[in-house]
């Protein structure tokens, strides 16, 4: 009942801001250039990426929303799993929901466009010799994982002080540093080992790129985003703020 109650709830706000998210980007990204397009007369051909600002959407809106409701509903004694299980749930329709919009936007604007607005999602223009299927499933696994990236962050920052946040920052950037280092400090078979490896996890392993191998690295993402995500929940409090 308390599961029912939790993801009824935070479909309440999220489906709202979805359509609110829905009828601004269309009317700014479509409807506007269109009209731009109709009143100049220019054979200028507009392209346009649909697949960056629905990113930036799922991680705003899973950050915020997993922070309302985690802190209504552990107040009301649903358990921790519970709310883990509603976000995970809702996270999944509103990707999906998204998935659909994308593809929908793309399809009736290049079809009603004359082709002076051209819409395209860079993982169905990189994998475009893949099966439609594979493309549709690789966006919708990459908006779940941008939400379970919102709702990390959001946990992440009420789960630890300020100074664990600061270090665990500085150790990200680090890293990478120091991985470039070593990188340049390896003989040349691991450093062709490591030239091979990274295109793979990309689907670049032949003369065209296979989007089931992307997919999988993205499922794999997914997996170790749900097990941060759970383990930093399970003794996550409600975090207050002390004069």
């Amino acid at each position: 009942m308390k599961f029912k109650a939790a993801l009824n709830y935070q479909f309440s706000y999220q489906i709202r801001a979805f359509l609110i998210y829905s009828a601004i980007y269309i009317t700014s990204a479509i409807i506007f250039p269109l009209i731009g397009l109709y009143f100049s007369n220019t054979t200028e051909v507009i392209k346009s990426d649909v697949l960056i600002s629905p990113l930036v959407f799922m991680v705003i809106l899973m950050a915020v929303g997993s922070k309302i409701a985690f802190n209504l509903f552990v107040q009301n004694s649903t358990s921790r799993q519970t709310i883990f299980l509603s976000l995970l749930v809702s996270n999944g329709v509103i990707a999906i929901m998204t998935t659909v919009l994308n593809m929908l936007l793309i399809t009736i604007t290049n079809h009603f466009s004359n082709g002076s607005l051209q819409l395209y999602n860079f993982i169905g223009k990189i994998y475009r010799n893949d099966p439609f299927f594979g493309i549709v499933a690789t966006c919708f696994f990459v908006f779940f994982s941008a939400g379970l990236l919102g709702m990390l962050i959001t946990t992440f920052s009420q789960r630890f002080l300020t100074t664990t946040k600061l270090l665990v920052s500085a150790g990200i950037v680090f890293l990478g540093i120091i991985l470039s280092i070593v990188y340049q400090f390896c003989n040349e078979q691991l450093q062709q080992s490591f030239q091979t490896f990274v295109p793979r996890l990309f689907g670049f392993t032949g003369n065209q790129p296979q989007v089931s191998s992307f997919m999988l690295t993205v499922v794999i993402v997914i997996i170790l985003e749900a097990v941060f995500l759970y383990l930093m929940n399970r003794h996550r409090e409600i975090k207050t703020k002390t004069a």
